[in-house]
């Protein structure tokens, strides 16, 4: 098991270390071997129909792979159409 893993299919990441480290959410993506980033989630592209919405606890957020989420927040992750 990873420091950063699910333990089933919520959608809930849990982040169990050591210490309190800042984990940014590309740490789960790599550990899964996916791609996130502001052009791409998954297998899913940012093109002139589609984009990539990111928001912590409701907020929009432009740190998409770099975001760092804490205890008890809500990251969401949408690809849309524009």
């Amino acid at each position: 098991m990873r420091g950063v893993h699910t333990h089933d299919s919520t959608g809930k990441i849990h982040v169990e270390m050591d210490k309190k480290y800042n984990v940014p959410i590309e740490s789960f993506f790599i550990v899964w071997g996916e791609t996130f980033n502001e052009n791409q989630i998954l297998d899913y592209v940012v093109d002139e129909d589609h984009e990539i919405i990111v928001t912590l606890d409701g907020e929009r957020v432009y740190s998409y792979e770099d975001t760092v989420i804490d205890d008890q927040e809500v990251l969401r992750i949408e690809y849309r159409e524009k």
